[in-house]
């Protein structure tokens, strides 16, 4: 399937109702589901969602409030890539500080490549999937811990 035909059906798609949808083709098939209430994204963009969870243990500065953790989730079904793109560099590493909407991975979703930017300002504290693996929609990707802005 074209990458142009699957932005089209996503668009469409995304102004509507429909919760589920499977299309079949010759060269290929795609089952979209859509959670009730789930922000449609535009191809191309991710807008992680911020979902605060409790983890034990301390940050390497021995904070161990876990209100300031923030989990990246994937927007989209597809293999997770801490790089732009797969067999990229990853964008940043663990306990680097990273700015509010700076790419932090990406989603590969039938070789259309999402990009995964931050939500917050902060440092990265865990890798919650690793590269290439295969992820599913609202799965937590990395976890951060949110850092006041004049510290980055």
């Amino acid at each position: 399937m074209e990458k142009e035909t699957l932005h089209a059906i996503m668009d469409a798609i995304g102004q509507t109702s429909i919760a589920e949808c499977e299309i079949v083709a010759k060269n290929g098939s795609i089952r979209i589901v859509r959670k009730p209430g789930a922000a449609v994204s535009r191809p191309g963009e991710v807008r992680p969602s911020l979902a605060q969870e409790s983890v034990s243990g301390a940050d390497s500065n021995g904070s161990s409030d876990d209100a300031d953790l923030v989990d990246v989730t994937s927007s989209w079904v597809g293999f997770f890539y801490r790089g732009s793109k797969k067999d990229d560099k990853p964008c940043v590493k663990l306990r680097d500080l990273v700015k509010e909407g700076q790419q932090i991975g990406s989603v590969v979703t039938m070789n259309v490549v999402q990009k995964v930017s931050s939500p917050v300002t902060g440092k990265l504290v865990e890798i919650l999937v690793e590269d290439g693996q295969p992820v599913e929609y609202g799965q937590p990707l990395l976890r951060m811990r949110i850092e006041a802005q004049d510290m980055v």
